[in-house]
């Protein structure tokens, strides 16, 4: 025991080591995707409320205004936001990432623990999910990572409802503690999955109806401890573009058919660190399918064919992979539409390929089941050992082609098939050369590393069957990464006309890479696609420095304004308000998370106090911009829009000058004196049912006027106090507290009667 806690320490750290070393021992930071334009700023904002103690229940500073505590993406009250608390964001994301990695190894130990009994194969079995494809890429998007971390947790403690009646209640808490990192998709999956994992086990073991109980119990005090967070979700989710999403829409994240190579070859079509991006990947975005080794699909099939090895789990994990794998397809799949519309949940959700997640999990609890009981046969072992062989040889004459002569070698092959490949609109002696290359590797690296496991496995090693096949998926998801300087989330500096742009009054619009406005698809997509790929302004020099992105982030492109607590009509959220959205549409397709194109010459920038735009010349920029230019620093140019109405004004257009003036997040006082005796002031803030005001101490409505905020005035002066108060995240904080307190007392008098105490 002692040799096998030393084991596993040394493997756990050595692993994580050889997966993070650039932030460890470099200080360096992952950074794509989702958390740089929407995580790590909306972590930021949040932190800095918090320590002005202030709960920012509401964010102003995105388009116009839009409830905070409804969008369950940003995880305000997940334990993460503590680390952006107390740390710096570069270390709070380095700490996120680095805690749930291990987190969902750590599941994943005890679950497949309890089910095999046997310590070894258990580790093998965290190690592989902290390293799978689906974890790795997940780390792009905080909420997603920290979601997904709790899969195998829910399992666990669905398998252990029948024993205690205390697993009802903390199972309940799980689930409040999935939904609070930030996912609600995730939520249904792992409830599912862990209902699905308990029938499987307990059918036979305890009764039909005790088990129903059980799991009725389950979800009772699951739905009543998660009341404060999935209320107000509903709610905003009710209101938001994705209710009006098409179902072409819905199935975005599809599972391509090809893509399924990746299961043998996980570079074959693209690697992200490399900028190559090639096949069905070439459009879209990369699929990220599962990977476990060549050698653990080698047990899984031996035990598949073998009669006398091969038990009902085996069946079992086989039909929910393939199931799985089926369902990812979404628009590939004939059918799909039919599922979308029986089950409304496909219909509001996204990516079909996300429940490869489980499907990664259920695969990894099979292939350490297996590993405890299955016998390779000589003959089995003599056909895989030649066919990984042939993979390696192959790989190394093709790596040899590659570095020798190419050139010669693909104008031969190109004269030989008709001149297709030099009058392809794809293909260039530059690109296949990079192909070829990534296969070969592929090939090699694939083959060696599964031939190494083969060997360890027949010689009874298990330490080394777990560091080979561990090195086997590490090596193979190494390159879904980038680590860059920690400066790219150090935001104190950030000073482009500050001193302009702070006034109350007035909002800003962004001009970026593309168009007013744009994120950061651009630059991702010049990261993951570069030559000889495609034309891109991403080189070895950006990748060391990240000069561009850093100086992108410094224009407040959404949502780095909302660090710097700067106004804008655009944004990024995870659901769009439908009737803000209406506002600025351009045309008739749906938006989900931000608006397309604002037009800085719409006159509706006008009436919604957009005064502002800022223009980076860092890009090409050819059209005529016919503003006044207000300032200029460096690349950067500010310029003002005519016309504009300030943001608190009187009926008639007139702006109000407070005596007194104070906001937060969720609250904003005003003292005014109105002399000109308007019947009404406008406020151009989005407005939303949740906002309340008071009007010289008394309660007055709020009106909608064309998206906006209407108060009626009286004569005089005038003491206005508007505070966001969202009546679904309180009334579900009280249902989730009593849930609470209930649950605890029902399970003290459980505990009391030893017939109800175990199953």
């Amino acid at each position: 025991m002692k040799k096998l806690r030393s084991f596993t320490l040394l493997a756990v750290v050595g692993f994580i080591l050889l997966r993070f070393y650039p932030m460890i021992l470099l200080g360096k930071t992952s950074v794509f995707g989702d958390n740089y334009s929407l995580m790590v700023p909306g972590k930021i904002f949040i932190a800095q409320n918090f320590l002005d103690g202030v709960i920012p229940l509401w964010n102003p500073y995105i388009f116009s205004g839009i409830s905070l505590i409804g969008d369950v993406n940003q995880s305000m009250f997940y334990f993460s936001t503590l680390f952006f608390v107390l740390f710096t964001p570069t270390l709070a994301t380095n700490l996120t990432v680095i805690v749930h990695v291990l987190l969902v190894g750590m599941g994943t130990y005890h679950l497949i623990k309890r089910l095999t009994n046997h310590s070894i194969y258990a580790l093998l079995g965290g190690i592989l999910m902290g390293l799978s494809t689906q974890v790795s890429g997940s780390i792009n998007n905080l909420s997603t990572l920290q979601s997904v971390t709790w899969f195998p947790w829910l399992a666990l403690m669905g398998l252990k409802l029948g024993k205690d009646t205390k697993y009802v209640l903390v199972f309940g808490l799980l689930v409040l503690i999935q939904f609070l990192a930030g996912y609600p998709q995730h939520v249904i999956y792992g409830i599912g999955f862990a209902v699905l994992l308990s029938g499987f086990y307990q059918w036979e073991k305890v009764s039909f109806w005790l088990w129903l109980k059980k799991w009725f119990l389950a979800t009772v005090f699951s739905l009543l401890l998660s009341a404060a967070v999935w209320f107000p979700f509903v709610e905003m989710l009710g209101d938001s573009t994705r209710m009006t999403q098409s179902l072409d829409q819905a199935q975005m994240g599809s599972l391509k058919p090809g893509m399924m190579v990746k299961i043998f070859f996980p570079y074959f079509f693209d690697k992200q660190s490399e900028g190559i991006k090639w096949g069905p990947s070439w459009s879209g975005q990369p699929n990220v399918f599962f990977y476990v080794g060549n050698f653990a699909l080698l047990l899984l099939v031996s035990v598949l064919l073998d009669k006398k090895q091969r038990k009902k789990e085996d069946w079992f994990y086989f039909i929910f992979v393939v199931s799985t794998v089926l369902f990812s397809l979404g628009e590939f799949l004939p059918g799909f539409e039919l599922i979308q519309r029986l089950v409304p949940l496909f219909k509001f959700g996204r990516y079909p390929s996300m429940v490869l997640i489980l499907t990664n999990l259920g695969l990894i609890i099979w292939l350490a089941s297996v590993m405890t009981r299955v016998k390779l046969k000589p003959a089995m072992i003599k056909i895989t050992s030649f066919i990984w062989l042939l993979w390696v040889v192959l790989g190394l004459i093709l790596l040899y082609l590659v570095r020798h002569d190419f050139a010669m070698w693909w104008t031969e092959l190109d004269q030989l098939i008709g001149n297709r490949l030099s009058q392809s609109t794809f293909h260039t002696l530059a690109r296949d050369q990079a192909i070829v290359e990534m296969i070969a590797s592929n090939l090699i690296t694939a083959g060696f590393l599964a031939l190494l496991s083969l060997l360890a496995y027949i010689k009874k090693q298990k330490s080394l069957v777990i560091i080979f096949i561990g090195l086997d998926v590490l090596v193979h998801t190494q390159g879904m990464f980038y680590f860059a300087p920690k400066q790219i989330y150090d935001y104190q500096d950030m000073t482009v006309f500050k001193d302009q742009l702070k006034n109350f009054q007035y909002r800003i619009l962004t001009r970026d890479s593309n168009s007013p406005y744009t994120d950061y698809g651009t630059y991702w997509q010049a990261m993951a696609v570069r030559e000889p790929f495609g034309d891109s302004f991403i080189d070895d020099q950006e990748l060391q420095s990240y000069s561009k992105l850093i100086h992108i982030r410094d224009s407040y492109t959404p949502n780095w304004n909302i660090v710097h607590r700067l106004p804008m009509v655009h944004g990024y959220a995870t659901l769009l308000p439908k009737d803000y959205s209406a506002i600025w549409a351009q045309n008739d397709e749906t938006r989900i998370n931000f608006i397309d194109f604002v037009d800085p010459s719409n006159p509706k920038l006008q009436d919604w106090s957009v005064k502002y735009y800022l223009v980076d010349r860092l890009f090409e920029i050819k059209e005529n911009i016919p503003f006044k230019l207000l300032a200029k620093q460096g690349q950067y140019e500010l310029y003002e829009l005519p016309g504009v109405k300030p943001r608190f004004r009187f009926s008639n257009g007139q702006p109000i000058e407070p005596e007194e003036f104070q906001e937060t997040a969720n609250r904003i006082s005003l003292s005014f004196n109105n002399t000109a005796e308007q019947q009404a002031i406008i406020i151009a803030n989005r407005f939303d049912r949740n906002w309340m005001a008071s009007l010289n101490g008394q309660k007055i409505n709020i009106e909608n006027f064309q998206g906006m905020q209407l108060i009626r005035t009286v004569p005089g002066m005038n003491k206005l106090i508007l505070e966001f108060v969202p009546v679904s995240f309180y009334l579900g904080f009280i249902i989730s507290l009593v849930g609470l307190v209930g649950g605890v007392m029902w399970i003290v008098a459980q505990s009391r009667n030893p017939r109800h105490h175990h199953a």
